[in-house]
């Protein structure tokens, strides 16, 4: 299993002019935390890149990492972050709930998506009587005795067809991913995916 990859274009535009902007050298991954001080955290380079911008090859500028480190291990059984342990971040993720009720209409049985829901924190934000509420991440395994039982977790990166495999033709009323999206390899392909739902 490759622990990352150097990219040769642009995550957005896809041009192959990429332009150092700044080497961090070796880091260790984060959100890896060891149970032991001998046991050794993932670690390699970190780079950041601009994308060469030009309006004849319609390219974008984006400023980005060079490398692209493997979500199956950044995500797996090891990842330690989780949302509920820290009281600011609760409240933080709830009033982000709050925010988006006084913006949005939604009834009891409207589907809402969290993708990377880790622990639910932002879900239970939510009523207990709202019946379609959905939890997409990758640590789900992990998380999951977090989850209550009027909250479904998909134990998975979130996909289009996964939530179709569930809710068939339906469509989210709303779609909410807290501090992932930079994560991301293909962010036009997770945007085009969340679009279909």
């Amino acid at each position: 299993m490759f622990l990352y990859k150097e990219i040769e274009s642009c995550r957005i535009c896809g041009n192959s002019e990429l332009d150092l902007i700044l080497d961090l050298g070796e880091m260790a991954l984060t959100g890896i935390f060891p149970k032991t001080k001998k046991e050794k955290v993932p670690s390699g380079p970190l780079t950041l890149i601009k994308c060469r911008e030009s309006i004849a090859t319609n390219s974008c500028g984006l400023v980005q990492l060079k490398e692209s480190y493997n979500p199956k291990i950044m995500y797996g059984q090891e990842y330690g972050y989780r949302s509920g342990l820290n009281d600011s971040m609760v409240s933080h993720l709830h009033n982000k709930v709050k925010r988006i009720l006084n913006l949005v209409t939604l009834d009891l049985d409207e589907i809402v998506v969290d993708i990377g829901s880790n622990d639910s924190t932002l879900l239970q934000g939510y009523s207990i009587n709202q019946k379609n509420l959905v939890g997409f991440d990758p640590t789900g395994e992990k998380f999951q005795n977090y989850y209550p039982d009027h909250i479904e977790l998909v134990k998975d990166f979130f996909s289009a067809q996964a939530f179709k495999n569930k809710f068939e033709n339906k469509k989210a009323k709303l779609i909410t991913s807290i501090a992932m999206f930079y994560d991301l390899e293909n962010p036009m392909d997770f945007a085009k995916e969340v679009y279909e739902i």
